[in-house]
């Protein structure tokens, strides 16, 4: 298990991924993005999988028992979604978005926020 805060989802992806010396393969159609968080990256020009993500839990499974676990999840309120696989390392990292292209998460991933923030910076001569 890993949080999504440094980097949000596709920088705790990347971080298992490297831990576990495997690849990985997510789609961004299966990350749930709270609706409030779409609209306020939209805005404000930040991808959403890539900001902090505080609160979200990444959690490493096998095939055959994550449906169980997210099940089991569930049954408590809590919100839980497969969101794709770890594959050989020789395969590599990657987020497919939803429009087919694709993200590669052996990039160093920079979090949104600080983009937005230096951006801001920058504007008002700081």
């Amino acid at each position: 298990m890993h949080d999504a805060t440094e980097g949000g989802v596709a920088g705790a992806l990347q971080e298992l991924a490297i831990a576990s010396d495997l690849g990985v393969r997510a789609y961004e159609g299966e990350i749930f993005v709270r609706p409030e968080t779409e609209a306020i990256c939209k805005i404000l020009g930040a991808d959403p999988i890539r900001t902090i993500s505080s609160g979200t839990l990444v959690i490493a499974a096998s095939a055959a028992k994550a449906p169980a676990i997210v099940r089991e999840l569930a049954s408590h309120g809590v919100r839980a979604f497969v969101i794709g696989e770890f594959t050989e390392r020789e395969e590599g990292m990657w987020l497919i978005r939803r429009d087919g292209s694709r993200l590669d998460l052996s990039e160093p991933i920079q979090d949104q926020l600080w983009i937005i923030l230096g951006k801001h910076l920058k504007e008002h001569g700081r």
